[in-house]
């Protein structure tokens, strides 16, 4: 089997670069509490022109925020789930990167925050993305694409596969993941 690459252009090169420096300063640099500089270095990726987010949900069952492209050309919504390791990350600090994904496919995304370890324990966060989907459905998405990075690519893939089992049919189109943390036991 041959390898496939695709050379960067010049300026991506040259925007990777700088990335990667700022990465490294950032890190050599953060101090305090970790949570709080895991979501100050999330929340540094840029929000894309043409989308709000300032809309916050919050209901007994559900918390996070919406994003939304200003001219949404596709029906469905995305649902994201943040990473972290289950122990960091927020909506808000994720709403740069949701922008990014809202503005590309003209759809809207909602950011879910989820309950975090050690407060919380299994299966509290799967519940919540159970929660959330359930409450999308309500609200009308009958089209609805899970996305989610490290831990939160891992509660996609688990939200996936219970619906995959459940009993009705599922308004789940489509699963997107960036480095899910599927192995929680290492074992791999």
């Amino acid at each position: 089997m041959s390898a496939v690459t695709f050379p960067l252009a010049a300026d991506e090169r040259d925007r990777e670069r700088e990335l990667r420096a700022r990465f490294a300063q950032f890190w050599s640099t953060a101090t305090g509490d970790p949570r709080t500089v895991y979501d100050t270095f999330i929340s540094a990726t840029p929000f894309a022109q043409g989308v709000s987010f300032d809309e916050r949900v919050e209901t007994a069952s559900v918390r996070g925020w919406w994003v939304r492209p200003s001219v949404a050309e596709h029906d469905g919504v995305m649902l994201y789930l943040h990473g972290g390791g289950y122990l960091a990350g927020s909506a808000k600090a994720y709403r740069g990167l949701a922008s990014q994904l809202a503005s590309r496919t003209r759809r809207p995304v909602f950011v879910l925050d989820y309950p975090l370890a050690p407060e919380a324990t299994v299966p509290a966060a799967p519940d919540a993305v159970m929660a959330a989907y359930e409450w999308l459905r309500e609200s009308g998405s009958e089209r609805i694409v899970f996305v989610g990075d490290s831990a939160g690519g891992g509660l996609s893939l688990v939200t996936l596969a219970r619906l995959a089992h459940a009993s009705r049919p599922s308004a789940a189109i489509a699963g997107l993941v960036f480095s899910p943390w599927v192995d929680l036991a290492f074992t791999g």
